[in-house]
């Protein structure tokens, strides 16, 4: 018989000692406790303390987002769907509300009407079944596609239908809902970028892309003090910028708006760049916003040899690395709790920033120059 559960104390938040040491120390599990929206209970093991780096706090919160799933899906439930309300009514709508909130949607119509328009525009919502996914899924996997880009598809079409439903323009359940007891699952994709650099990589590379391009090296610098993402950075306007708060906003991911602390040495560096308030920091040749990287980047990183010999995706260097060298220098340095991180890096999820438990040490104290200092000592003076 197994070891007994014992409260925490946070409601529906468990631990349990395991038959095994880390280090020394008795391992143990943390278990959260709920019900789904039949009133079934459950438990679920979510991690360990030392192989984890699972907290009490990090725990509760996890069931908190389970709890808000299971509540999102309930409410969004109606036994009275709208019989003809199709699948590309719902594309097209969340298209012209997308667009009209400035959110960069172009390589998402594309994807879908690549890969969904086909088979599901034409498709009223209450007709399409796990089965009518399936197939969708299959025939995108033949055709090529990786898992990763079939969660975006599908992803996308999600949101879609979501916005319909939030508008009262479709009512019914989403049939593209990954409940934990629905039946439309979603793939689970293994590939997730782990690869961080270390300062003298990250000292070598910020190096070799200044001699490539002066904008791409501040961009990279930005990315690694702050966390960025280069899709953030892409849509950085003067206005963001203020620098007597400390902050600079951003877009992120879903069109949000979210404030990123940055330290002074952050505001140095891209004070060449603010011009006026609706003016890029860093535009395209053509003054609209970039698209892509551009090819300085990957230049740089063949330059230093950061990617010779590596021909797993998730172990390459790319501009994202920045990002994810960033939250593991904070991890590793013991300063910052689990929540502290999320916060942070800005994550929905407090599942997203789980990858990076096993580098905290355990004791905690609240800091937002840790990144800025390694780089301070690492990087040579600015001119």
């Amino acid at each position: 018989m197994g070891a007994p559960f014992v409260k925490t104390k946070y409601p529906g938040v468990y631990t349990r000692v395991l038959n095994r040491r880390i280090d020394g120390q008795q391992e143990r599990a943390y278990i959260v406790w709920y019900k789904d929206a039949e009133g079934k209970p459950h438990y679920k093991t979510i991690g360990t303390h030392y192989g984890d780096g699972m907290r009490p706090q990090t725990a509760n919160a996890v069931r908190d987002e389970i709890l808000r799933e299971i509540r999102e899906g309930a409410k969004r439930s109606s036994p009275e769907p709208a019989p003809d309300y199709t699948v590309g009514d719902a594309v097209e709508a969340y298209s012209v509300y997308a667009r009209g909130e400035g959110k960069y949607i172009d390589r998402d119509m594309s994807a879908y009407n690549t890969s969904l328009r086909s088979a599901l525009h034409a498709v009223p919502i209450t007709a399409v079944v796990p089965a009518i996914l399936s197939r969708v899924k299959i025939a995108m996997r033949d055709s090529g596609l990786s898992d990763q880009s079939i969660v975006h598809r599908f992803a996308f079409l999600r949101r879609a239908i979501n916005y319909a439903i939030d508008g009262r323009l479709y009512v019914g359940p989403n049939p593209l809902s990954t409940r934990r007891n629905g039946q439309f699952k979603l793939p689970e994709p293994q590939n997730a970028r782990v690869r961080y650099l270390d300062p003298d990589q990250a000292t070598a590379l910020l190096a070799a892309m200044k001699r490539r391009s002066q904008s791409m090296y501040v961009m990279g610098e930005l990315s690694l003090r702050t966390g960025m993402r280069i899709t953030e950075i892409f849509g950085i306007v003067g206005a963001d910028v203020d620098r007597a708060s400390g902050i600079i906003f951003v877009t992120a991911k879903g069109g949000k708006r979210q404030p990123v602390h940055a330290s002074p040495a952050v505001f140095d560096l891209i004070a060449p760049y603010v011009r006026g308030p609706q003016h890029l920091l860093f535009p395209a040749r053509t003054g609209a916003r970039r698209k892509g990287i551009g090819n300085a980047f990957p230049r740089a990183v063949d330059d230093v040899g950061l990617n010779r010999g590596v021909t797993d995706s998730i172990h390459k260097v790319t501009f994202h690395t920045f990002r994810h060298t960033f939250a593991s220098w904070l991890a590793q340095s013991g300063k910052v709790t689990m929540l502290e991180l999320k916060e942070l890096m800005r994550h929905e999820s407090i599942r997203m920033t789980l990858r990076y438990a096993h580098l905290i040490p355990g004791h905690q104290a609240n800091s937002l120059s840790i990144v800025s200092d390694l780089l301070d000592h690492a990087l040579p003076p600015r001119p």
